[in-house]
């Protein structure tokens, strides 16, 4: 379990041909070996071998002794944007309703620890900020699929919604450790300011813990970014893989229905790619309703 106070980077081979620009061919350069498949490597020193993250931002620790915040509230905030919202497997004081501004909730980070493997990973979110997000769509040119896609969900989409919990700060430093082994898979911890949607509509802002995918592939190797041809990529991969943590599906699917029970829709983007994914899953098996 890696600890709080600590750089959770992981080492890599050396790339002797050295550091590809295209996301997919750095990704390759990771894939395990054969020896390694037949290995009694473990998951985890699998990826100490082959992952590495960007160092936190902030320690738990600082926040727990000096922070304002955290020690009138009794606690850290916590903002889940993806499995975070119907996974909360630690405990916490209070959940609430809120939201981030200036980010995009994007399926561009790969997972081979939770819902795909080595062989065949998996899609899962990060959040990108807006600047980082113009320059990833625009990468492939104005007039690509994948820009005229987002164009239209970069315009309805504006706040990006999730769940906010209150860590108590008895629990932080055994919290965070969990978590940070939770997303071991390419994140670090920044703060944010979250606006937390109280009971009465109120609105409330506080500072709170997001983990984050650099999208710099030098400091996390699991970013990989937009396919030229949209959500269709994603949803092709999305219908496939499956991880430890179950199919990859699943995280989508379990993702858009929380977001719907809590805030009545989920962002055009999800919905889309909801809807490209379950469509992709009827033309495999048409008879096999339970898929969808």
């Amino acid at each position: 379990m890696l600890n709080s106070n600590t750089s959770h980077s992981f080492s890599t081979p050396t790339n002797t041909t050295g550091h590809q620009e295209n996301n997919k061919e750095n990704h390759e350069l990771y894939v395990l070996s054969e020896d390694e498949k037949n290995s009694d490597l473990t998951l985890e020193e699998m990826y100490r071998k082959h992952l590495r993250a960007k160092d936190h931002d902030i320690t738990i620790e600082d926040l727990l002794e000096s922070d304002e915040q955290t020690l009138r509230d009794g606690g850290i905030y916590l903002f889940g944007y993806g499995s975070l919202i119907w996974k909360a497997d630690f405990q916490f004081s209070q959940k609430y309703r809120g939201y981030i501004k200036g980010y995009k909730r994007r399926f561009w980070q790969i997972s081979r620890d939770h819902r795909g493997n080595f062989e065949f990973p998996g899609r899962v979110l990060t959040v990108v900020t807006e600047a980082d997000y113009k320059n990833q769509i625009l990468k492939y040119g104005e007039n690509s699929k994948l820009a005229i896609e987002e164009k239209e969900f970069d315009a309805k989409d504006v706040n990006l919604y999730g769940m906010c919990y209150l860590i108590p700060r008895d629990l932080a430093l055994e919290t965070f450790k969990l978590l940070d082994y939770r997303e071991k898979g390419g994140y670090f911890r920044t703060l944010t300011t979250c606006y937390l949607v109280k009971d009465d509509n109120s609105i409330e802002e506080k500072k709170a813990i997001l983990y984050v995918g650099s999208i710099n592939t030098l400091e996390n190797t699991e970013f990989i970014g937009p396919s030229e041809n949209g959500l269709v990529d994603d949803a092709t991969i999305i219908c496939r893989a499956i991880g430890p943590s179950g199919p990859n599906k699943e995280y989508l699917f379990q993702l858009t229905e929380r977001l719907r029970s809590e805030f009545g829709d989920c962002e055009n983007y999800l919905s889309t790619l909801e809807r490209t994914v379950k469509s992709s899953l009827q033309e495999q098996d048409p008879i096999d309703k339970n898929r969808v």
